[in-house]
């Protein structure tokens, strides 16, 4: 695992405040097909740290803010597709992966629950699904943590 991307064990913060606002719920309603953790990749055949959680839903299904932010980076990876980052406050960044394409900017100021994009599957992707990522503090944790 490459430094500075090691999984951690945050403490529980189930109905927990960022400065920024309530922690809200998914950004997209879909099937968890894929935990954080350790897993062989599903394309490169790789065994390592999948950094999110995939939601698997329908393409063009809505993607949402779970709680308000603001975008810092939306721009297109090889391996992950079109992404949006967005900054919550109190330390809490997330991702989100393979979208088909940029439906907000840097500097959009999201509510929560407002449309970022949709579902896709761009990137190294098998099929259309979400890949969701948080970061708290800068270190890498389970998005799953934030769901109230």
């Amino acid at each position: 695992v490459p430094h500075g991307t090691e999984p951690v064990s945050p403490p529980p913060v189930l109905g927990a405040a960022t400065a920024a606002g309530p922690v809200g719920g998914l950004p997209v309603r879909g099937r968890h097909t894929s935990p954080f953790g350790m897993r062989r990749h599903p394309v490169t055949g790789v065994w390592k740290l999948h950094d999110g959680t995939d939601l698997a839903a329908a393409c063009g299904t809505p993607v949402v803010a779970p709680s308000p932010g603001t975008v810092t980076r939306a721009y297109f990876h090889a391996a992950y597709g079109w992404r949006v980052f967005v900054d919550h406050g109190g330390g809490l960044v997330t991702a989100y992966n393979h979208l088909p394409g940029l439906e907000v900017r840097p500097g959009v100021v999201l509510r929560a629950g407002q449309r970022l994009g949709v579902v896709g599957n761009t990137g190294l992707s098998t099929g259309c699904h979400l890949h969701w990522m948080a970061w708290q503090a800068g270190r890498l944790i389970d998005p799953l943590t934030f769901v109230t």
